[in-house]
């Protein structure tokens, strides 16, 4: 708990500087779902900062952390094995990530968990959850699919009969889409897959599921996650995906691949441990090197010749622009560009005529730059269009 309350600290300042992104705002503004209840209620709280913004998604990442060490115990016997197991699902760059961006992944990772954790519980399915499940998010599509593969596992018709409703149901509500030009996607995918869980653990992921597949010791939870790998490996080779909507039902699956690791590990003898120790440690660290540049990233700016290829531009050098904007008591801008301008919006920045963010510089501009590290990393050139305020 300690250490979960520590990281979650670590999460919510870097949060100060994750900036609000066109697609958030979209989301902020125009959804009506779980997510958009949310974060509207953090923000009438504690205002419309980045923290408050955000505040929801490090909650839940908090409560799910929780469940996920309650996970465990239905997989790894020994607490030591657990807290590890713990731990990695913690740092997984997939899972930082949905703690700190507006989108349905922590929702889902959530309320994932949540419904596992119920059916290892009591040993049976809560149809009225998976029902409410409809209404959260179209990733839960995903779910009903693989618990209708399950089905056929345990023999439970009602199960079967229930998912394909669901199934049907969530199609119909959300649709598919199969639209443009099909394309393969394949390498796209498992890029972002390396990126999710890190390279070498994402490796031995895939391997643990193939593994405890081959011996014929799959349960839910590798149901779930060997579904939705499989799916977006499928859909892949046609089209691009979200795979927002995948990731959360393949990170949960960790316990798994700690499991297999530690059989592995532990039916040998002392002697013969040390390749496997040495793997475990390259992987783990190779883990905290991914979560660490995620969560500290903003150095890699010094590197870049474009500030735009950085991998999370687009959440940077919003609010800086704001406080100047604040700073000169300027309270409406025409930002030239809808993106920016729907970003702005956030923070209180409406549309006017009177200023207007410029692409050259000319008479009555002004450059706004935005330094880190003494050095100028971006810049907006603001004019003047009339008299009624001063620069």
């Amino acid at each position: 708990m300690i250490v979960l309350s520590l990281f979650v600290v670590v999460l919510a300042v870097s949060s100060l500087s994750l900036d609000i992104s066109y697609k958030e705002s979209l989301s902020y503004f125009q959804d009506t779902n779980l997510l958009n209840y949310l974060t509207h209620m953090s923000t009438s709280l504690f205002s419309n900062t980045n923290l408050a913004l955000r505040s929801p998604m490090i909650l839940l990442y908090f409560v799910s952390n929780i469940l996920f060490f309650k996970l465990t115990k239905y997989y790894i016997k020994d607490d030591k094995d657990r807290f590890i197991a713990s731990v990695i699902f913690m740092i997984l760059p997939g899972i930082i990530g949905s703690s700190l961006m507006v989108n349905n992944s922590i929702i889902v990772v959530f309320v994932l968990i949540l419904y596992i954790l119920y059916y290892n519980h009591y040993k049976k399915h809560s149809f009225l959850l998976l029902a409410l499940f409809l209404f959260i998010d179209n990733s839960f599509l995903i779910l009903y699919l693989s618990l209708f593969l399950y089905s056929f596992k345990t023999k439970d018709k009602t199960l079967m009969i229930a998912c394909v409703v669901l199934f049907v149901l969530s199609f119909w509500l959300y649709g598919f889409d199969a639209s443009g030009r099909p394309r393969g996607y394949f390498n796209d995918t498992f890029s972002v897959y390396l990126s999710i869980f890190s390279p070498f653990l994402f490796l031995f992921f895939v391997y643990s599921l193939y593994n405890v597949a081959i011996k014929k010791k799959t349960d839910i939870l590798w149901y779930v996650s060997a579904t939705a790998l499989g799916v977006s490996f499928l859909l892949s080779f046609r089209q691009k995906i979200l795979l927002e909507d995948f990731a959360p039902y393949a990170t949960i699956a960790i316990p798994i691949a700690v499991k297999v690791f530690l059989s592995a590990y532990r039916v040998r003898l002392p002697m013969f441990r040390t390749r496997y120790k040495q793997v475990a440690n390259f992987v783990l660290i190779s883990l905290v090197l991914n979560s660490f540049i995620l969560l500290f990233n903003k150095p890699i700016y010094l590197f870049l010749e474009n500030p735009k290829d950085h991998f999370v531009f687009k959440y940077h050098f919003i609010s800086p622009l704001v406080d100047t904007l604040k700073q000169k008591q300027i309270t409406c801008i025409d930002a030239n560009y809808h993106k920016l301008q729907q970003q702005l919006k956030f923070y209180g920045i409406s549309k006017c005529d009177d200023y207007k963010i410029v692409n050259k510089e000319s008479e009555n501009t002004q450059n706004i730059d935005i330094k880190l590290y003494d050095k100028t990393i971006y810049s907006y050139i603001l004019k003047k269009q009339n008299k009624t305020k001063k620069l």
